[in-house]
């Protein structure tokens, strides 16, 4: 396990909590308020609104790109270093996107407020794990989720009611002043020359960078229905992944042992289905009440603030709770997402509409359950130590929220809304099931080993093998 560096008593538990908060906030206002100008931007640009939508993904995709490689950057220049030269470029790509005339200078905004993201959360989450002692970094990161939470819910609005006063260009303000906080509490909250050394080479840190890029590439593709390019890029991540393997297998590219912590397969399962279960809703539930006819855009808002406004208030109860093993919020967690989404697949159904609203409070729930917990558990291992380590986590839940939305996009199209909300929840209960049964095989071992006088398996910090 990861310990506190001897700093810990120079850090300020309010700075580095700002930290992480900023960091949440600005990453999800930046990327979903300027979701709401895409219509607005390709009305003023006089092009396609497929094209603009393009553009505004591609934030996503420089920041799936760039995000290991920030995560070896920080361990070697610093945490605070790294944290200031993220916000200035996240504020100085955002006044780009604001000046944009044209096409192309929308996506080199949006490209740089990637770059500039991908130095964020990554980065202050290895911070707090190497900052604070346990239970200081799970309250910390229970204000992480919460301002995640917020973020998602005030974006829009934000975006909304920006673009009604001044236009799209108004829109990313907020992201300006955001980034600005990042760099002022990383200045005060943040010791300098927080460095620690990776276990990756270089080549297996690029190998990465170039496979996550491409992954989100590939399902920002298929989002927008550009077969030709999700069949390009899908062929390239398969060559990618074949030298991957080809390179580890003759000098070790990659530190496969991270794998063999159970802890970081968990964790790390537990946040990709937080994410997947997030994703299919965000798209699924406004998609199906408007195509549908319903209920208004306003309203389909209203009923999705159930889940959202429900993750928010999770975060900090979670994380003040630390003391609960993570295998109880996993299990709890994919439970209670399983019911919500089985409940939405009959309410998407033959049931009534208006029962979406408490079971997407029950989904809250269950998404609430696993996204501090499965967060503070990774950053205890080794894996989370690392600011690589850390980056692909964030890549790995980046993905699978597409990954979510792609399959809720995809069933309510061909009008099969249901389907996907049922698919989610068998899901989410198979992982829960296979993991229940695990335990139990495992005690089974352990309490075989004592009978025989052998030494039983080592225990994570939660009591699992």
């Amino acid at each position: 396990m990861t310990e506190p560096i001897s700093r810990s008593s120079e850090v300020s538990y309010p700075l580095l909590a700002s930290v992480l908060v900023a960091t949440a906030l600005v990453g999800t206002v930046a990327n979903v308020s300027v979701t709401v100008a895409t219509s607005g931007i390709a009305d003023e640009f006089g092009v396609s609104l497929q094209s603009v939508a393009v553009a505004v993904l591609s934030m996503n995709i420089s920041m799936a790109f760039v995000m290991p490689l920030a995560g070896m950057i920080a361990g070697r220049i610093g945490l605070r270093e790294t944290l200031i030269t993220s916000g200035v470029v996240l504020i100085i790509s955002t006044v780009v996107l604001m000046l944009a005339d044209n096409l192309l200078w929308l996506t080199i905004g949006r490209l740089g407020q990637g770059a500039g993201l991908a130095g964020t959360t990554p980065t202050a989450v290895q911070a707090a794990g190497r900052l604070l002692d346990k239970e200081r970094r799970s309250r910390a990161l229970g204000w992480w989720s919460a301002a995640n939470g917020a973020g998602l819910a005030i974006g829009p609005v934000a975006g909304g009611t920006l673009l009604d006063l001044g236009g799209w260009q108004l829109v990313p303000l907020p992201t300006v002043f955001i980034a600005g906080s990042i760099v002022v509490t990383a200045l005060l909250g943040v010791p300098a020359r927080v460095k620690q050394s990776s276990s990756f080479p270089l080549q297996g840190v690029v190998l990465l960078s170039l496979m996550a890029g491409t992954t989100v590439a590939t399902l920002s593709a298929l989002s927008n229905s550009a077969w030709v390019v999700a069949s390009a890029t899908g062929c390239a991540l398969i060559a990618l992944a074949v030298t991957a393997g080809w390179r580890n297998r003759k000098n070790g590219a990659f530190p496969m042992h991270w794998l063999q912590d159970v802890l970081v397969r968990r964790s790390s399962t537990g946040a990709s289905m937080q994410m997947f279960a997030n994703g299919l809703v965000q798209v699924t539930v406004p998609a199906w009440l408007i195509s549908t006819s319903t209920t208004s855009a306003g309203v389909a808002g209203i009923v999705l603030l159930a889940m959202t406004v429900t993750m928010t208030v999770m975060g900090p109860f979670t994380g003040a709770r630390s003391y609960i093993p993570y295998s109880r919020w996993f299990h709890y967690g994919l439970i209670l997402c399983a019911a919500g989404l089985f409940g939405l697949a009959w309410a998407s159904g033959p049931g009534p509409w208006w029962i979406a609203f408490p079971l997407l409070l029950v989904t809250g729930l269950g998404a609430g359950s696993l996204l501090t917990p499965s967060f503070n558990t990774f950053t205890g291992t080794i894996a989370g130590g690392e600011g690589v380590g850390i980056a692909m986590y964030n890549v790995l839940r980046l993905s699978f929220f597409a990954i979510g939305g792609l399959v809720g996009a995809a069933a309510v199209g061909t009008g099969y809304t249901w389907a996907a909300f049922l698919a989610g929840g068998i899901i989410c209960l198979l992982i829960a099931t296979r993991a229940t049964l695990s335990e139990r095989v495992s005690g089974i071992i352990d309490a075989e080993a004592s009978r025989v006088g052998l030494s039983k398996p080592a225990l994570g910090d939660d009591g699992q093998e």
